[in-house]
């Protein structure tokens, strides 16, 4: 599989760079960090896509199409209050404090956790907060997982799960435009990804001083 990097200092150049891609693959699929930069991608290239819209995701979106691709059922993902709430009850059930405001650091901890791919077994053999950390963090997630949802947070590192050990090649060609940086839990699913499908990152350059 094929991976390569094109440096743009301003976003004119990286839309330039995007048609041209759009010029070469068709059935490319692009992805971007935020909507803004979805909507911006989607008006620039369907100007140029004739009868064939460009498909141009979020990280949700891709994982969508992934379980498509893999023939799996995808989670559901879930929304702050219904987090919020699940936290609650899973810290009332431990004997743990469970309050709004404790439910809301719960899990703002959680999605830190999950953005650096630190599973709760990481935190074994640790005491004090982490160990109760660690017991809600795993609550958490099988209660999320009994429901079909997933965190949303959770998705880069499902991806790179579901792609563990596929050693076929994906049909799919994926253009990265517009990401500053990758989390750890992201560079685990974009380097899955690399080894499995052609890919193209547009990537932001230092301004010359």
């Amino acid at each position: 599989m094929s991976a390569k990097a094109i440096a743009y200092l301003r976003v004119s150049e990286a839309l330039s760079s995007c048609e041209e891609i759009w010029e070469e693959w068709r059935d490319a699929t692009f992805l971007v960090p935020s909507s803004q930069d979805r909507d911006a991608l989607v008006g620039r290239l369907s100007r140029a896509a004739g009868a064939k819209r460009p498909e141009v995701l979020r990280w949700g979106g891709l994982y969508l199409k992934l379980c498509d691709l893999l023939g799996v059922k995808p989670r559901r993902p879930t929304t702050p209050m219904e987090e919020r709430f699940a936290l609650r009850r899973i810290a009332e059930d431990l004997g743990l404090p469970h309050g709004i405001g404790d439910a809301e650091r719960y899990r703002r901890a959680i999605k830190e956790l999950q953005r650096d791919a630190i599973e709760p077994e990481d935190l074994e053999g640790l005491g004090g907060r982490s160990k109760a950390l660690k017991e809600i963090y795993e609550a958490y997630l099988r209660e999320l997982s009994s429901r079909g949802a997933i965190d949303s947070q959770r998705i880069p590192l499902e991806i790179a799960g579901m792609l563990r050990g596929f050693g076929e090649r994906l049909p799919v060609r994926l253009a990265w435009v517009g990401f500053l940086s990758f989390t750890r839990s992201q560079l685990k699913a974009v380097l899955a990804l690399k080894d499995l499908c052609d890919s193209i990152f547009l990537c932001p350059s230092p301004s010359p001083q």
